[in-house]
């Protein structure tokens, strides 16, 4: 494919600036070499460029993962970037007109991704771009931070190459480093990404303002590289490069740690990307790279893991102490808490009794019977069914006449999730922390989303007790009953002289009495069917990877906690084995309401989309039963394993989804 004329207008101008520049056939500089590593590191892509794009051609000043120093325009992406006007990025060049047929797609190298921001002058000729290129097609091209890195580093390419002029390179050097400074240092700061320079001669690092931010060091122009390795926590030291591996050359590029931030101690996670700038003979000069605080991913990923711990010891546990106390133990450790606990509430009788809770080392216990006379405030607020969050117990004034009762038992922020029922306040599960302490909207719904798996389970308990009372019972009864029957039989039939059937009759009579059994669901506060469905999934995955579309259906409670329960029996599966395993996958979940005859019916489909083929489990467990048994047990449904992923029709009449 031949490369049309860039424009009618402007491009003489531009290639006698293009020209003027000198630039053109000069020998690798250093400086521009540490550019495209960081595009290629900041990026994550095999393949960064800095490419001059001249009338016959296009020549590469730096370039990292690509062999050929210059190309005809007919293999130049770049070209129509420039045509493009701004940064331009092509998920897949094989399918895109302009590039379908350029060599370099259809032969060696293969190249699949191209992203490339331009290089424009301070008179506004656009000479090149600063470009990184994949093998490998990326349908979500580069995140908005990379965006920002690319250009920032462009920007600061094109200041080097016009410093780079007559005598004006000597006398503005130093001006223009700090001008391109500051534009990388703006472009990495909006992205969150910290950049560094290590020499490996020296062992003296060039920090980014945000890197200096992120370590929680005082920023400066240069520091020693071991200020920053010796923050790292001593179990992660050996992910870290140190001096003698940079030197040697064999340094991870790719790790993440944690350390313990300077300024404040907080324990915070580090990703860090890196690569090695070599000299003419090959041996290693400089160790540069980009640092990213990935904290709060972290936190994220180990919360989710302990709501599918927490969800399989639920369905293993067999009292409302083990449930709890184990709840309490797994968000008290994972949110660094004082206590967590629950308390039953009596109102009527001014009471609460703090069933179980978890305590850090030297923080007293509160199990035991309570008045609620120290705490009439929290209990009003609580009586309206929203969870209660206070940072600072002591400055919030509306707690004034609660912030004795708390002193007494050292706790100065809160989080109380309540437990209704008809209405009626009857508990609460509470987080206490001794200090002042601000909570992030990730805490509260990790706090929420661990109290409602710990009401569904208590609710289980207590049905499973009523359950077995009910059960002891009828078993009594019926028996009785049947005994009865027997007797009556063997008296009126004394006479026959078929005993063989008296016999068989007889033994059917005790067969009945054996297999009898009843079932009661479980009871949940009412909710609306997207509530529950959003609420449900909100911490197995990102809200960007679920979608549910349906119309306005309120459920009963014993419909609420069903649903609840098999979309979290659901989507841990999903997790573990299906489209919530691996990055790409998606949820789909949609809902209408279709009727059969006469009577109105709930149609629920959950599918999952760019996950690994679905398998049927070799072994039935409780998870797989009670997804099989359906929306409040009916047990309409159908599941369909695919290869694109599982596919789940479940199907139950609306009136029995409504009842109160």
């Amino acid at each position: 494919m031949t490369i049309p004329p860039l424009s009618v207008t402007g491009e003489a101008a531009r290639f006698e600036k293009l020209r003027n520049l000198d630039i053109l056939d000069t020998a690798p500089e250093p400086a521009f070499d540490g550019l495209v590593s960081i595009a290629r590191t900041v990026c994550n892509t095999p393949t960064a460029l800095i490419s001059l794009v001249d009338k016959d051609g296009q020549w590469f000043k730096a370039r990292s993962g690509f062999e050929p120093c210059e190309t005809n325009l007919d293999s130049s992406v770049c070209a129509h970037a420039l045509r493009h006007g701004s940064t331009l990025i092509i998920p897949d060049l094989s399918l895109d007109l302009r590039t379908a047929a350029n060599p370099l797609v259809t032969d060696n190298p293969g190249i699949r991704f191209y992203a490339g921001a331009l290089l424009k002058t301070s008179d506004g000729h656009a000479i090149g771009t600063l470009c990184v290129i994949d093998t490998e097609p990326r349908p979500k091209g580069l995140n908005a931070a990379q965006v920002k890195v690319l250009e920032g580093l462009a920007d600061q390419a094109v200041a080097l190459i016009e410093m780079r002029i007559g005598s004006l390179y000597r006398e503005a050097s130093n001006a223009l480093e700090r001008e391109s400074a500051e534009r990388s240092q703006a472009a990495t700061e909006a992205g969150r990404v910290g950049i560094f320079d290590i020499d490996l001669a020296t062992n003296e690092i060039t920090p980014s303002a945000e890197m200096c931010r992120i370590f929680g060091v005082e920023p400066a122009p240069a520091y020693d590289a071991g200020v920053f390795e010796k923050l790292l926590i001593p179990d992660d030291q050996g992910k870290q490069s140190n001096r003698d591996d940079r030197t040697a050359g064999v340094s991870q590029l790719m790790t993440e740690y944690r350390i313990k931030r300077a300024h404040d101690g907080a324990l915070r996670w580090i990703a860090r990307r890196g690569g090695f700038i070599t000299g003419a003979d090959g041996s290693p000069l400089r160790f540069t790279g980009t640092v990213s605080d990935i904290t709060e991913r972290k936190l994220a990923e180990l919360r989710q893991q302990v709501l599918i711990d927490l969800g399989e010891m639920i369905r293993e546990a067999e009292s409302v102490s083990e449930i709890v106390g184990e709840a309490a133990r797994m968000l008290g450790e994972n949110l660094s808490v004082s206590r967590v606990g629950y308390a039953a509430i009596d109102i009527p009788a001014d009471l609460f009794d703090v069933q179980s809770d978890w305590c850090a080392p030297g923080i007293e216990s509160l199990v035991g019977h309570h008045s609620l006379a120290a705490f009439h405030g929290t209990a009003k607020f609580l009586r309206t069914g929203q969870p209660l969050v206070v940072s600072n117990i002591a400055a919030a004034h509306w707690l004034r006449g609660d912030s004795e009762g708390y002193a007494v038992i050292g706790t100065n922020a809160k989080i109380k999730i309540p437990l209704m029922r008809r209405a009626q306040l009857i508990g609460c599960f509470f987080v206490h922390h001794e200090t002042a302490r601000t909570w992030t909207p990730a805490e509260v719904a990790f706090v929420e989303a661990v109290a409602e798996r710990v009401y569904a389970g208590v609710a289980r308990i207590r049905a499973e007790e009523e359950q077995a009372l009910l059960n002891q019972e009828l078993s009594h009864r019926l028996k009785n009953t049947l005994a009865m029957v027997a007797a009556i039989a063997k008296q009126t039939l004394r006479g026959v002289t078929e005993k063989e059937a008296v016999e068989a009759f007889h033994a059917r009579l005790l067969a009945l009495a054996s297999a009898h059994d009843v079932l009661l669901q479980n009871s949940w506060s009412s909710a609306r069917i997207r509530t529950v469905i959003e609420s449900g999934l909100a911490l197995h995955a990102k809200s960007e990877r679920i979608s549910a579309i349906g119309p306005d259906v309120k459920l009963g409670p014993k419909a609420a906690l069903s649903l609840s329960m098999l979309l979290h029996e659901l989507a841990t599966n999903a997790i573990k084995y299906g489209a919530l395993s691996v990055p790409e996958g998606k949820i789909e979940i949609a809902w209408s309401v279709e009727r059969e005859t006469s009577e109105a019916m709930l149609r629920l489909i959950w599918r999952e989309i760019g996950g690994p083929p679905a398998i049927s489990p070799e072994r039935k467990g409780f998870g797989s039963r009670l997804i099989s048994s359906g929306l409040v047990g009916t047990g309409k449904a159908e599941l369909s394993y695919d290869s694109t992923g599982l596919v789940g029709t479940f199907l139950a009449p609306l009136s029995l989804l409504t009842q109160h």
